[in-house]
């Protein structure tokens, strides 16, 4: 061992410091105290990382690489395009939806025809109305009737509910003017040949000679508006008033043994509808449906008729004519036909969405 200490002392090995036991070891630098029993000298070294053979780190770096490929392909094969494939099976091809632009463009110009009558030519609207039409289409159905006098000063279409790719209900303000004749028991005016105002023709409607604008009324309607062969027209149900368009689910088969036993309860849900009473409205809705009221513009004159139909996802539509009137301040009256969502629940009926009749 003296030896091997002695080397390693001569070659800078052995970098413990002195251990001083006595004035003649301090004399002698070869001699050191032995260790103790059970004692490990101290060991100095340095511990350093060996650097890798650059071929063996870049072969570790294409292994590290090529599996990150391989997990990655697999993500790709088994989640990303099974789902992609799945997405893409869902979505329509090669669908053509309804222009908005488009869409309200027909509904504004329709409304301006609807709302214009002069009782001195009644039907001078019918032929422009019906151009605008679905085939299927019946202007006669829904046109004004009475002694009054109705023409539109301001026609604002604004938005645009989507009910399926081919079809979109677009809500439409106007401002209108009422008129009547001046005494009570003035007839109707006879029909008289007048050359066209400027504009378009069936907008044809200056006051009668004997009547008087009573006053300007906002009305709200609703205007189901489908694409057929490219054309924007207007669905064969025709306008309604309402200030929300709902969402009407697909409607059932005829049901002949519920709907007698429903009609009072339609007859209640449009008198409501027809008022200024939101608390009455709300009574016969489901929570949430918010339907808002015509606000008392209009006057219920009856439902004419009903038909309701079985239920499709807990949900049945009817389908009802309701007759509206200016009444008493103008003799104006008009029947539209309006879709209703409607459910049940403890032996009650609750409607939660009206529409446009388009069933």
């Amino acid at each position: 061992m003296g030896a091997a200490k002695i080397a390693k002392k001569i070659l800078g090995l052995d970098r413990g410091g002195p251990k001083v036991s006595s004035a003649v070891e301090d004399d002698n630098p070869f001699v050191r105290e032995a260790p103790r029993e059970h004692e490990i000298p101290p060991v100095d070294y340095e511990v350093g990382k060996a650097r890798r053979p650059f071929g063996a780190m870049l072969g570790r770096v294409v292994i590290y690489t090529a599996l990150l490929v391989l997990i990655a392909s697999g993500f790709n094969q088994v989640v990303i395009k099974p789902f992609l494939a799945n997405k893409a099976a869902a979505a329509p091809v090669d669908t053509v939806g309804v222009d908005a632009d488009q869409a309200r463009a027909a509904a504004g110009r329709f409304v301006a025809e609807y709302l214009t009558y002069n009782p001195a030519a009644p039907s001078a609207g019918l032929t422009a109305m019906k151009a605008a039409m679905v085939a299927a289409g019946n202007p006669s159905q829904f046109a004004f009737t009475g002694s009054g006098w109705i023409a539109p000063e301001l026609v604002i279409p604004s938005r645009v509910t989507t009910v399926n790719a081919a079809s979109v209900i677009v809500a439409v303000q106007a401002k209108v003017s009422l008129g009547r004749p001046t005494l009570a028991n003035t007839a109707p005016p006879a029909a008289a040949s007048a050359s066209p105002l400027p504009g378009h023709p069936a907008n044809d409607a200056p006051v009668p000679p004997g009547y008087q604008v009573v006053g300007s009324l906002w009305l709200d309607v609703q205007i189901p508006v489908v694409l057929v062969g490219g054309d924007t027209l207007i669905d064969h149900g025709g306008p309604v008033f309402g200030v929300d368009p709902g969402s009407i689910p697909a409607a059932g088969e005829d049901d002949a043994a519920t709907t007698p036993s429903t009609k009072d309860w339609a007859a209640a849900l449009f008198a409501a509808y027809a008022g200024s009473s939101q608390t009455g409205m709300d009574y016969l809705t489901t929570p949430g449906a918010q339907i808002t009221t015509l606000d008392g513009a209009v006057s219920l004159t009856g439902v004419q008729s009903w038909k309701l139909r079985t239920a499709v996802d807990g949900h049945r539509v009817g389908t009802a004519r309701v007759g509206w009137s200016f009444a008493p301040n103008v003799d104006l009256t008009t029947v539209q036909t309006y879709d209703v969502s409607t459910t049940s629940s403890d032996s009650r009926w609750f409607a939660t969405a009206i529409g446009p009749g388009t069933n």
